[in-house]
């Protein structure tokens, strides 16, 4: 076959030239060239078109496109992420249309890796991954049609499955300011953008009531990995005693966790500290985790539909 005259010089034909000539996105070509998807979210024209354009540049279909599929699909997940609830509506869907789930938990940094090495034996046909990486090349690499349930780092391209988490920080705002609480707190981690979101959303609603800026404050803690056994009780309840020591500013009457295991943490150091949850300060959270419910007292959250999320992601592999 002749080569077309505009295909890249160099002599390895990338998906990125493939995206490049035919004005999609990497992982829409990915999805086409490498997965087997002939329906739903990307129509036939589009395989096709994608399809021609990289026969045109040569492009080198790997074993796994060129060959049947093995049915199965990697489920990667941090137990420490909020969504991890939704792996078994994951599981489930997969099942339901003869794909086996190899589920592989760890660390979100550990994860695409163990993505990669089972694509390279050839076992898997995709993966999702459940949480949020918080460096691009904590994502599966491009060959491996993938889909992140959770967040991706910004400004980072991918099939991505989350929720609108400025209406989620706006949910909890709302609520707060109609309890009567004018001055807030918000707990967060800095590794991942979601919580920025979340908080950007409470800061939104703030300013459209009238309230000045200096109303809302905010705990970062960016060393931290969300997992319990990281956690130093005694230093993260010195971080929370901070938030009230500001003479010049009034003290918060509530405090907006950006997950639930923020505001079960949250929780045990106010009680440290001999405050009363929710006598004396409000706590919300996201995400309504089991225990959320029979904690003491019964956390108030924002619930995430993970039965939804978790078929959504699993439809949008297949």
């Amino acid at each position: 076959m002749l080569k077309d005259p505009g295909a890249p010089t160099r002599s390895r034909v990338t998906l990125k030239d493939v995206a490049e000539r035919t004005g999609l996105a990497v992982s829409t070509v990915s999805l086409c060239l490498n997965g087997h998807r002939t329906t739903g979210h990307i129509s036939r024209t589009t395989r096709s078109q994608v399809i021609v354009a990289a026969d045109a540049l040569g492009y080198q279909r790997s074993h796994y496109a060129r060959h049947p599929c093995h049915h199965q699909i990697c489920v990667l997940a941090d137990p420490s992420n909020g969504a991890w609830p939704a792996v078994g509506e994951i599981c489930h869907v997969l099942s339901d249309r003869d794909y086996r789930p190899l589920m592989q938990v760890a660390r979100s940094h550990l994860l695409p890796q163990l993505a990669h090495d089972l694509y390279e034996r050839f076992e898997i046909d995709g993966a999702i991954f459940v949480g949020e990486p918080s460096h691009p090349e904590h994502l599966p690499p491009p060959e491996v049609p993938s889909v992140v349930l959770g967040g991706l780092p910004e400004g980072v391209e991918g099939n991505l499955v989350a929720l609108d988490d400025v209406a989620v920080g706006r949910l909890a705002a709302e609520h707060l300011w109609e309890l009567g609480h004018r001055a807030v707190g918000v707990v967060l981690t800095g590794q991942c953008h979601y919580p920025r979101l979340r908080e950007a959303g409470l800061r939104q609603v703030w300013r459209e009531h009238g309230a000045p800026e200096a109303a809302v404050r905010t705990l970062v803690e960016s060393g931290w990995v969300a997992d319990a056994d990281q956690v130093d009780p005694h230093h993260f309840t010195r971080l929370i005693e901070g938030l009230f020591d500001d003479s010049e500013r009034e003290a918060p009457t509530a405090l907006f966790c950006v997950t639930d295991l923020w505001a079960f943490w949250t929780i045990q150091a106010l009680h440290r500290l001999g405050g009363r949850v929710p006598e004396d300060v409000s706590v919300v959270g996201v995400d309504d985790l089991p225990g959320a419910a029979s904690y003491t007292p019964a956390l108030t959250t924002v619930r995430q539909c993970y039965k939804a999320l978790g078929a959504a992601a699993a439809e949008l592999l297949l």
